[in-house]
């Protein structure tokens, strides 16, 4: 499933625009985790391993709101993807256990981003299993300086879904200086 900037998309019955689209090389050091997780794409025991893999991360706008969140999904991975959002906490919640960690770098920008092609991040993704749900807490440490933290859940791609009508009159909202502005007042 992929998205574009400006497409529309209904996640837990809230509309989002779609403001960027970020795609990363992540190179995984070592899976740590040794228990099994609950969705289908993780089932199995994981052991240690190296690889690499490519994932596509949108940030999302809510429609009528100013709420900021991540979308975030692996290539080939069919059934789950992450819906998170940025946080100020810097440790992962009690009872997260070390998932995996590595390096990543963005490979390509599209829209209104503060990410730039080449940016390396190392990352750490933290796991919890909660009343059959997977959580997930996210540490990246950017080259450069910055650290950014975000917190979520795995959700099934299947909940995740592109909206077409423009019921929300997005179709009439530009991103101006990263803010949203009605059509009405840019061609005024």
């Amino acid at each position: 499933m992929n998205f574009k900037c400006y497409d529309v998309v209904e996640i837990q019955g809230k509309r989002y625009v779609v403001t960027e689209v970020i795609s990363y090389q992540e190179f995984i050091i070592e899976k740590t985790v040794n228990y099994t997780l609950n969705d289908e794409m993780y089932n199995n025991e994981l052991g240690t391993h190296k690889g690499a893999k490519n994932w596509t991360e949108y940030g999302l706008m809510l429609v009528d709101g100013e709420d900021k969140k991540w979308l975030t999904i692996v290539n080939g991975e069919k059934d789950y993807c992450t819906f998170s959002e940025t946080i100020l906490r810097s440790t992962p919640p009690k009872g997260y256990k070390l998932y995996d960690k590595g390096l990543q770098r963005v490979m390509s920008v599209k829209g209104e981003s503060k990410a730039r092609s080449g940016d390396k991040a190392d990352y750490k993704e933290y796991r919890t299993i909660k009343n059959d749900k997977t959580y997930v807490f996210f540490i990246e440490d950017w080259h450069g300086g910055l650290t950014d933290q975000a917190q979520g859940e795995r959700i099934r791609l299947s909940d995740v879904h592109r909206r077409r009508d423009q019921g929300s009159e997005l179709g009439n909202y530009y991103i101006l200086f990263g803010i949203f502005v009605y059509r009405r007042y840019i061609l005024a």
